[in-house]
């Protein structure tokens, strides 16, 4: 049975990005099964300023990603943000562009309607925000990646 882990991630991340490479590949091999969160560095990066943007930054994607996982499950959210990374790291592409967005869920096998519909949608980003502050109250992240064993349950690792 796999080690199963959960791997937040902020796609502005090279470093997250890199890591979620290996990730995906130890997925692949059997050796863990990832559950994909989100963490929005913007909201680490405004400190005691409130809340970041909900329509700024990489905050589109964080929302699409949430809008991905409602629909379509875990594993989407991981081929999502795998596409995210290649934009954003490998192309250089801005992730607040729509179009660079759609292109992104286009490459995962997603129906580009998901962008729009968690725009739409105030509570992808009240579900960012909690995933987020999960992350912070009970595991002390403060940056990705975060990863935690156990499922979720276990110690974390920046």
């Amino acid at each position: 049975m796999p080690e199963q882990i959960r791997f937040h991630f902020d796609p502005l991340c090279p470093w997250c990005y890199q890591t979620s490479r290996w990730a995906r590949r130890l997925d692949e091999l059997g050796v863990v099964e990832v559950e994909w969160r989100v963490f929005s560095l913007a909201i680490v990066n405004r400190g005691d300023q409130g809340r970041a943007d909900a329509e700024a930054g990489t905050a589109p994607a964080l929302r699409t990603a949430i809008a991905v996982r409602d629909a379509h499950g875990n594993a989407a959210v991981g081929g999502f943000y795998q596409a995210l990374g290649g934009a954003r790291h490998d192309r250089c592409e801005q992730l607040d562009n729509h179009a660079v967005l759609e292109a992104c869920l286009r490459e995962a096998g997603l129906e580009t309607e998901l962008l729009q519909r968690a725009l739409a949608d105030p509570m992808t980003w009240e579900a960012v925000q909690r995933e987020h502050d999960e992350a912070v109250d009970v595991h002390k992240a403060f940056g990705v990646p975060t990863i935690i064993l156990d499922g979720g349950s276990g110690p974390e690792m920046f």
